[in-house]
């Protein structure tokens, strides 16, 4: 199945991961190509569910261009 992309949101350094109904500390996150520190989420759509992937400021900036034209 296609992932089609929807857009890009900044992590915030405060944010808490939820799993069922609890609140983790916050985590690092790292990038989904080089595993340095996540700066953004960048957020796709495939049969109906939102997936959301982490990529660093540079990273992000070399796959902006391919993530545009999906």
């Amino acid at each position: 199945m296609e992932k089609v992309f929807k857009g890009l949101r900044p992590i915030k350094p405060e944010e808490k991961i939820k799993i069922g109904s609890k609140d983790l500390a916050p985590a690092k996150k790292f990038c989904s190509l080089c595993h340095n520190e996540a700066t953004q989420f960048a957020m796709f759509e495939s049969a109906g569910a939102t997936i959301l992937e982490r990529y660093c400021d540079t990273c992000i900036s070399q796959k902006k261009h391919l993530l545009k034209g999906k």
